[in-house]
């Protein structure tokens, strides 16, 4: 199937999404270029990833692109956004690798582009928040016979939500943890 027919497919639970990114933005008040345009590419991502089981390249390269064109008016760490990147992408390789195959690549390149967006800070976040995430999700499954044990279970809507959060709450998630 074409990426036309994917996304045209998905467009409802993309719409559903984007509305609520949508509403936390305006609850912020943070109706940025950067933070409309994450809120886009994390949605239909996470539409097309639930449905389909697939992130799209061409979303993704899209989305890499606009990005590096926010980062260009601003004093961005290039080279710290750059090795979050190269860094979030080869520990996906990894547990790729080490799950013979069970994370998609799609997965790896998403990694990938949220440490380049994201930057080193935020993007530690948000991968530790996808796995707080997935994790009980992973478990209500099992537990309620949804799934078994070698059941492929989307990773890009945890991830997606977890660099949502990291994008809008870095600051905040930060401060609860410190006072732990």
């Amino acid at each position: 199937m074409s990426d036309s027919k994917i996304l045209f497919h998905c467009r409802y639970q993309a719409l559903a999404i984007m509305t609520v990114l949508f509403c936390c933005l305006h609850l912020q008040g943070n109706f940025t270029a950067e933070a409309i345009t994450a809120a886009v590419f994390l949605s239909i991502t996470a539409a097309v990833d639930l449905r389909f089981g697939l992130i799209l390249d061409r979303v993704s390269a899209a989305f890499f692109v606009a990005v590096t064109l926010l980062k260009l008016g601003t004093d961005a760490d290039w080279t710290g956004c750059l090795l979050s990147g190269a860094a979030a992408g080869g520990f996906f390789l990894l547990l790729r690798q080490l799950s013979g195959g069970g994370l998609g690549l799609g997965d790896v390149k998403l990694a990938a582009l949220l440490g380049w967006w994201l930057g080193p800070e935020r993007c530690l976040l948000a991968i530790i928040l996808s796995f707080i995430t997935a994790v009980p999700v992973a478990l209500a499954l099992l537990l309620g016979g949804r799934y078994g044990w070698r059941s492929a279970l989307p990773f890009g809507p945890f991830l997606a939500l977890g660099a949502w959060l990291s994008f809008l709450f870095h600051g905040e998630i930060y401060t609860f943890w410190s006072g732990l």
